[in-house]
């Protein structure tokens, strides 16, 4: 709640015992998963209003994140029969770099106010197209 006040970031935390982890982490998989949206959308905010680690620490940590369920997601779409299209590597190493490009400023020169703006303009940006674009 203190990222929606505008307060700054808590002093106290509180990261969760390893079930809860395991618990959570699974929950949110099946959620990206039905989805069809990287779970570090679900995962940054929890984090957050849970009080489980501070803001750069929880970008860093929603990176691989969302690496690992994008991976897991294209593997079950291969096993579906999904051809991806000619050129996907591209895709690959361009988002690899974003996300590497993007971690380093992010944990090198933004500072945490800045990176509660872009963290609640992508959160923003998930939610409207969860709920405009869904079926």
């Amino acid at each position: 709640m203190w990222l929606l006040m505008g307060k700054r970031e808590p002093d106290v935390l509180t990261p969760p015992r390893k079930s809860t982890a395991l618990i959570t982490g699974g929950f949110i998989g099946f959620l990206a998963g039905l989805s069809g949206t990287g779970g570090g959308i679900f995962l940054s905010p929890l984090m957050l209003y849970f009080r489980w680690a501070k803001l750069k620490e929880i970008s860093a940590i929603a990176a691989p994140y969302i690496l690992l369920n994008s991976v897991a997601g294209l593997i079950g779409l291969n096993l579906s029969g999904f051809a991806p299209p000619s050129g996907w590597w591209l895709y690959v190493i361009v988002a690899l770099l974003g996300g590497a490009a993007g971690s380093g400023i992010g944990t090198r020169i933004l500072n945490g106010r800045v990176i509660q703006i872009l963290l609640a303009s992508v959160l923003s940006i998930a939610a409207a197209k969860l709920l405009l674009l869904s079926h």
